[in-house]
C-alpha cells in the first residue's frame, strides 16, 4: 500500500473579508482602507492606508482589525 505524501504548501492571500478596498478600523490608528493582502495560512499580512498615520503593514494575527 502506497501512502501519498502530504508536503504541499497551501498559499493564499488574506481572508476574503480583508480584500483590497475594504474599510477597516484599528484600535490605535482609526479607520483605514486595505490596499493589499498577502501571506500564508498562519502569517497573513495586510497593507492598510490610514488617514492619520499613512500606510502600515500589519499581521492579521496581531492587528485587531475590525471590518466596517
Amino acid at each position: 500500500r502506497i501512502t501519498p505524501k502530504r508536503s504541499r504548501t497551501v498559499e493564499f492571500t488574506a481572508p476574503s473579508i480583508f480584500l483590497p478596498g475594504v474599510r477597516v478600523k484599528h484600535p490605535k490608528w482609526g479607520i483605514g482602507v486595505v490596499r493589499d493582502s498577502y501571506g500564508e495560512t498562519d502569517d497573513v499580512k495586510v497593507m492598510v492606508n490610514f488617514s492619520t498615520v499613512g500606510v502600515k503593514r500589519l499581521s492579521l494575527k496581531f492587528a485587531n482589525l475590525e471590518r466596517l
